[in-house]
């Protein structure tokens, strides 16, 4: 999340690695309902950041916060503020085939979390990284086996209040369209870990499963969305944290 006012500019940072700025005021106002925000009015974002890359975070130009971010191969990097008069920006040099999974601000005293798609959660100290420019290419932070990868990263700043959502995929399925089971944890049950290990399991799969298609790390109350923007309803907290998920129903598209 991001405050801003409909006259201001932001910066929108696509997995390729790359901030565009953005006027408030081209973005699409979501209706607000008692149960909260509503995605169905949610336009596409490729025809306003002009790239079929996916966003991945928010970024005030003109903040003097320290940014993190991961990367599908466990990269992780923490920015040093840099105020450019330029409409789009290189936040991070990526090796060849990587991209990034999760960008937010970063205090000294946050944590960062990877989940990598064989269910592995790392969780690590910010003041681990140490803050870089615009043009390095951050350092080792999760170390992933065989042919897995990072689907998230997230920064965490009250993990007391923060969960984790985890959705498993049958084998062979196509992302989205196989989901099974789903499980939410308290974050407070992984351990802390050293930066550029390979963390703990996060869900134990059940015969048929293979993978983690989508994961989140955020405060309470997790909610889940359809791919068309309409809420799903999640599992009750777990408190096993290497246990298997619960049936999902119906697809879920987001969580946040």
């Amino acid at each position: 999340q991001l405050a801003t006012t409909a006259r201001s500019r932001i910066a929108i940072v696509t997995e390729d690695g790359v901030a565009r700025r953005l006027e408030v005021v081209d973005l699409p106002a979501l209706p607000r309902f008692d149960t909260g925000l509503s995605f169905a009015a949610a336009a596409p974002a490729a025809p306003l950041l002009h790239t079929d890359s996916r966003p991945v975070g928010l970024l005030d130009p003109d903040s003097e916060a320290v940014h993190a971010m991961g990367t599908a191969r466990g990269v992780v990097k923490r920015l040093k503020p840099d105020h450019l008069s330029r409409d789009e920006w290189e936040v991070i040099a990526l090796d060849a085939g990587d991209r990034l999974v999760g960008f937010a601000p970063s205090r000294d005293e946050s944590q960062l979390v990877f989940v990598s798609s064989d269910a592995q959660l790392l969780r690590t100290g910010a003041d681990k990284v140490r803050p870089q420019g615009r043009t390095a290419s951050g350092m080792a932070g999760m170390k992933l086996s065989g042919e897995a990868e990072a689907i998230g990263f997230w920064v965490v700043d009250a993990p007391a209040e923060a969960v984790v959502v985890t959705v498993a995929a049958a084998q062979g399925a196509l992302p989205g369209t196989g989901q099974t089971t789903a499980k939410v944890t308290p974050l407070e049950l992984y351990p802390v870990k050293g930066r550029g290990g390979q963390g703990v399991r996060a869900q134990r799969f059940l015969k048929g499963e293979d993978r983690l298609d989508l994961a989140w790390v955020g405060p309470r109350p997790a909610r889940a969305a359809a791919a068309d923007g309409h809420p799903v309803d999640l599992p009750a907290e777990d408190e096993r944290r290497d246990g298997s998920g619960s049936p999902v129903v119906v697809p879920i598209g987001m969580i946040g």
